[in-house]
């Protein structure tokens, strides 16, 4: 899977854990039960993904993947998804789908991903990175706030779809 993040021990997992970049021709199907496991730890309503939907979201996007051995093959236990968007103004990046697997939490992962993150934002140019977090993600704000990432000026605004037939 790419090139290989740095390895490091955690404190809960006495294993390497390896941050590499999933690329899109290094998708395969045993990815999606990884993912899945992971969407399902975030609390996401889309618990499930297609072999297309992770291709498409590697190919547009920047996903970085923790890997670790477990039960003896390489199982994914965190993902962050860094998202380009070339504007008129200018690049603008988003950190999305930041989640570590519930058995590595508090191990020291989540800053290990958002640094792969920050060094890719870096090396694309960004002048900032943008992410929004649920408040009662109380451990989450700590982490963003301790690497860096403060409150910014502005109102999110949503507006809710009628539900269509995905494109799969």
């Amino acid at each position: 899977m790419g090139a290989p993040g740095k390895a490091t021990k955690t404190r809960k997992a006495a294993q390497p854990i390896e941050v590499v970049r999933l690329r899109p021709s290094e998708v395969r199907a045993h990815h999606l039960r990884d993912v899945s496991d992971l969407l399902h730890t975030l609390g996401s309503k889309q618990t499930s993904i297609t072999l297309v939907e992770l291709k498409r979201s590697a190919r547009t996007n920047r996903l970085f993947c923790a890997i670790a051995q477990r039960n003896g093959s390489p199982r994914m236990v965190g993902l962050v998804c860094l998202v380009p968007m070339y504007l008129p103004q200018g690049l603008r990046l988003w950190l999305e789908t930041m989640v570590v697997h519930d058995d590595f939490r508090a191990s020291g992962l989540g800053s290990l991903l958002l640094a792969r993150a920050m060094q890719e934002a870096t090396e694309l140019g960004a002048e900032h990175v943008n992410l929004t977090c649920n408040p009662t993600r109380a451990a989450a704000h700590v982490l963003y706030e301790k690497s860096g990432f403060a409150p910014a000026e502005t109102t999110v605004l949503r507006r809710i779809l009628p539900v269509k037939a995905k494109n799969r």
